[in-house]
C-alpha cells in the first residue's frame, strides 16, 4: 500500500498521506445487499482513494476523506434464503417481490462509499458517510456525527442517518421485517465521569419519520475497591424486527448487576452493549 508523506508548514505542522487501495476474490457476507444470511464468493475488484493531513508533532490525523467502489465480475446470483441457484424475481414478473432484491442481486457495482472525517481539536471531532448509488442517480444512506472526547473520559456523541425506503431487499414487502418508509434519525448519547468512581451514561434515539423515540437510557455505574453497581433505566420500541409501526408498543426496564471484585457478580452485564450504543465510552471494568 503505496503512501507518501509530504510536509506542509503553512499555518499547521501537518503532513499529507494519500492511499490508493485495490483488492480482488471477495468471500463474506452481502449484508448491505442481500439477506443477512446470505454469504458468496465473488470476483470483484475494489479501489479507492484516502487523502490524509497528519499532524508530524502527533502522527494523529486532522482530516481524513476516503472514497471507494467495487466493481463486481460476477453475477451475484443469491435468492433471499441465500440460495447461490436462484436470482430474486423481477418486480413486473411477481408484484409481491422488493423491487431492490432483484437490482441488488444483479448490479454490477456497488455504491460509491464516501467517508470524511475532521478532528477538529483535541476534544471535538466530525464525521460524514455518504452511500451514492451511480447508477440510479440517488442516495441510499447517509450520516453525519459530531463527537466530543475529554481527557478525563467524559464522552458526548450526537448523530444524524438516513436511509432509503427498502434498503435491506433481501426482506419481501409482505413480510414483516419491510420498511415501506425512509428512515431518518437523530442520535444523542453520553457517558460523564462524575468522580473517579461514579460514570453517568444516557442515550436518545428519535425516530424522526415517525416523529417518536425509539429509545431512552439512563444509568449510573459505581466502582469501588471491592465491589461494584450498574443502575440502568431503559424504555424502548419493541416491534419485534416489525418495520411497520401500527402494532409496535413501547417496553421498560430497570436493570442492576452487583459484582464483588474477584468473586463474580449478580445481574446481566451491560458493558458491551455501552460501548455499542455509546461510541467512544470504555466503562471500567467491573
Amino acid at each position: 500500500m503505496p503512501t507518501c508523506h509530504v510536509p506542509i508548514r503553512a499555518i499547521y505542522p501537518i503532513l499529507i498521506a494519500a492511499n490508493v487501495l485495490s483488492l480482488g476474490i471477495s468471500s463474506g457476507p452481502l449484508s448491505a445487499f442481500l439477506a443477512p444470511t446470505a454469504w458468496v464468493t465473488l470476483i470483484a475488484l475494489s479501489y479507492g482513494v484516502q487523502s490524509r493531513l497528519v499532524e508530524d508533532s502527533s502522527g494523529r490525523d486532522r482530516l481524513s476523506f476516503g472514497i471507494g467502489q467495487s466493481v463486481y465480475f460476477d453475477e451475484r446470483r443469491i435468492g433471499s434464503e441465500g440460495d447461490a441457484d436462484t436470482l430474486p424475481d423481477r418486480p413486473e414478473e411477481n408484484p409481491n417481490v422488493n423491487p431492490e432484491s432483484y437490482y441488488q442481486a444483479t448490479r454490477d457495482r456497488s455504491p460509491l462509499v464516501t467517508r470524511l472525517d475532521w478532528q477538529i481539536n483535541d476534544r471535538w471531532s466530525s464525521g460524514a458517510e455518504w452511500l451514492y448509488d451511480d447508477h440510479r442517480d440517488r442516495t441510499e444512506h447517509s450520516s453525519v456525527d459530531v463527537r466530543y472526547r475529554h481527557p478525563e473520559g467524559h464522552v458526548v456523541n450526537l448523530g444524524y442517518r438516513w436511509e432509503i425506503e427498502g434498503f435491506d431487499p433481501g426482506v419481501l414487502p409482505g413480510d414483516d421485517g419491510y420498511r415501506d418508509y425512509n428512515r431518518e434519525e437523530w442520535d444523542l448519547s453520553f457517558a460523564w465521569k462524575a468522580s473517579t468512581n461514579i460514570d453517568l451514561i444516557g442515550r436518545y434515539l428519535h425516530d424522526q419519520t415517525n416523529d417518536r423515540s425509539l429509545e431512552q437510557m439512563a444509568g449510573v455505574q459505581w466502582n469501588d475497591c471491592c465491589y461494584g453497581l450498574q443502575l440502568v433505566w431503559r424504555e424502548w420500541v419493541d416491534d419485534n424486527d416489525n418495520a411497520r409501526i401500527e402494532d409496535d408498543f413501547n417496553d421498560r426496564g430497570l436493570f442492576l448487576r452487583f459484582v464483588f471484585r474477584g468473586l463474580g457478580g449478580v445481574g446481566q452485564e451491560a458493558d458491551s452493549y455501552f460501548e455499542q450504543t455509546i461510541p467512544g465510552y470504555r466503562p471500567t471494568a467491573l
